[in-house]
């Protein structure tokens, strides 16, 4: 009689000590830009996320200026889609027939990232950040 109840207050602990503290990762990113050869870089820094799954630039009027799907995960050269990506090959979701997006240079933009991580399931967020661009 005494091993199940010990077993169940075992089992008890750990999963009200998972739901307090949780048991999944705790996303950080990072974004920093530079000027290399003339091309905007955006360069990714993160810890505890799975893989970046999304990159999109905004102007300061909330217009989608460039949509990558699947884009690497170290960072990314704006208008520049990368030869191999996260998870699968990177696709550029707009502008929609693949052009070139329009220059950035000297305005100011938001960039979004989408990634995926662990938590209590796998899940999903998006990190959200405004730059000043040289």
């Amino acid at each position: 009689m005494g091993q199940p109840i010990r077993c169940w207050r075992l089992l008890t602990t750990t999963l009200v000590s998972l739901l307090l503290l949780g048991c999944g990762q705790r996303p950080q990113i990072t974004v920093t830009t530079s000027l290399l050869d003339d091309q905007i870089v955006f360069s990714f820094s993160h810890s505890q996320i799975n893989g970046i799954i999304g990159f999109r630039v905004k102007d300061e009027a909330d217009n989608l200026l460039w949509s990558v799907k699947n884009p690497d995960d170290q960072g990314i050269t704006y208008g520049r889609l990368p030869g191999n990506g996260g998870y699968a090959k990177p696709t550029q979701l707009f502008p929609l027939d693949n052009t070139s997006p329009v220059s950035i240079r000297g305005t100011t933009v938001t960039v979004f990232i989408d990634y995926q991580y662990d938590n209590l399931a796998p899940s999903t967020g998006t990190y959200r950040k405004t730059i000043a661009i040289p």
